[in-house]
């Protein structure tokens, strides 16, 4: 398939996904009354836009569903109340993303504990998510994706590979490449209409296919960041953050890898390591010798 025409990774069909793999929603009585469960395509853009642009003004009502529309069937690529195309914000994102990995993370967390159906169709989204982007051939192999909870990226060739994935870090990583890589939005148009039956009547809704949002990937099992909101409050208060900082009797250089096999214990070239550990508080601690140090640690 050409580069020009294979299925794209972009804003809007990157909220596809996601709406596909929404919470049950409300009861049909209830919308007819009035009620809204909060699950609606222009809630979730919203918060979508809050994870990348966080405090950004709230849409108004009359004119953002014509924008939300527009940007899922990728129409629409930035409007007043889409800021995709402001760099200033795009910077700020990419700047937090690359240095304070947990904040993003923890907005990304509490948007699939509003949206998401983890148990019955986290493992799909995950699988649809990473068969796009493996699909998407103007991404390329070497690129870096930031969808590891650790904050360290991979590169597109090594998900390929996954056995599970983190859902948090993996939506940040996709929409993270979607806000700073992705601009146009409307290049997904063709992959909108791939994944849709055009309707018969004019202005009417587009049927999507579910069984080609499944054919992109096979799901995969998922595991949640569970402790983002405590690593955020962590990182919040001063005071309670510990730095520890090992001193070998000669500088090394670390290769990691965001998939890494823990299975293999790592090495040091010195034996005889010195700990020190800088503490905020009132309550200092000076350790002497110990064979093993344990620090608590947070994805």
């Amino acid at each position: 398939m050409a580069v020009r025409d294979c299925d794209r990774l972009t804003g809007g069909t990157f909220m596809l996904l996601c709406e596909a793999a929404k919470r049950p929603t409300g009861k049909a009585r209830d919308s007819l009354a009035g009620k809204s469960d909060g699950l609606n395509n222009r809630e979730l853009l919203k918060t979508l836009i809050e994870v990348f642009a966080p405090g950004y003004p709230e849409p108004a009502s009359s004119t953002f569903p014509q924008n939300v529309s527009g940007y899922r069937s990728c129409k629409l690529a930035k409007g007043i109340y889409l800021p995709f195309d402001q760099s200033d914000l795009v910077d700020a994102f990419d700047r937090q993303v690359r240095e304070d990995y947990v904040r993003p993370l923890g907005r990304m967390s509490e948007f699939i504990d509003r949206f998401i159906d983890v148990d019955y169709r986290g493992p799909q989204l995950a699988g649809s998510l990473i068969g796009l982007i493996a699909a998407d051939h103007t991404i390329r192999d070497e690129q870096e994706l930031f969808v590891n909870g650790s904050g360290l990226p991979a590169r597109k060739s090594d998900l390929a590979t996954v056995k599970s994935v983190e859902l948090d870090a993996l939506l940040v990583g996709a929409w993270h490449y979607v806000v700073t890589n992705v601009p146009d939005n409307t290049v997904g148009r063709t992959t909108f209409e791939r994944w849709h039956e055009k309707p018969s009547i004019p202005n009417s809704k587009w049927l999507l296919h579910a069984d080609l949002l499944s054919s992109l990937g096979q799901a995969i099992p998922v595991i949640r960041s569970t402790d983002a909101d405590d690593a955020t409050n962590m990182v919040s208060d001063e005071s309670e953050v510990i730095e520890a900082e090992f001193v070998t009797d000669e500088d090394e250089t670390h290769t990691t890898s965001a998939f890494a096999d823990d299975s293999e214990p790592s090495t040091s070239k010195s034996e005889t390591a010195r700990v020190v550990v800088f503490q905020g508080g009132t309550n200092n601690t000076n350790i002497g010798h110990v064979e093993t140090l344990n620090l608590g640690r947070w994805s």
